[in-house]
């Protein structure tokens, strides 16, 4: 985040023309990247540790996540003896229109013994590794579920935006 501030207060001023431009001008530039453009660069992510799942989950929502940025409450830690099932899930957004960049999601809802649910996302290839976390999380006695078949898809070498947009 320090980098971030340091390269965009670099930006702002050089937009400002390094102080040829009015003071506010750069104040307005400095504050619109801290509040507008600081938050989107920023997403969930999580970590397989050996004893736990290390999981930084933001918020959708835009002030939301910008406090959360701001105050670093965002971390969680799940034990693996905590976690009762393990779902993995894909959810296939409508294109509505050629523009539609929204993409797919491939989430892992964890659901613990407090009966909470987690959703990891999976924002990475999945192929690459989500069946060897597969094999890792049953070796830590937790049931996953798999109602897609998501997994077998994988190894089939099958493309899932294919499989589930089929018409």
């Amino acid at each position: 985040m320090v980098i971030f501030v340091l390269v965009w207060t670099l930006f702002s001023l050089f937009v400002t023309g390094f102080g040829y431009q009015p003071w506010w001008l750069f104040a307005v530039i400095m504050l619109w990247g801290l509040v507008v453009v600081l938050p989107i660069i920023f997403d969930s992510y999580w970590t397989i540790e050996r004893t736990h799942i290390s999981a930084t989950i933001l918020s959708d929502r835009f002030f939301e996540k910008f406090s959360q940025l701001l105050k670093h409450d965002m971390k969680e830690k799940v034990n693996y003896s905590d976690i009762t099932l393990i779902t993995i899930r894909y959810i296939a957004k409508v294109e509505t229109s050629p523009w539609d960049f929204w993409r797919d999601e491939l989430v892992l809802d964890l659901v613990t013994n407090a009966n909470t649910t987690i959703r990891l996302p999976v924002s990475v290839p999945a192929s690459t590794f989500l069946p060897q976390l597969i094999m890792f999380l049953q070796r830590q006695h937790i049931d996953v579920e798999d109602p897609q078949g998501i997994v077998d898809k994988l190894l089939l070498g099958e493309n899932l935006h294919d499989k589930f947009h089929e018409k």
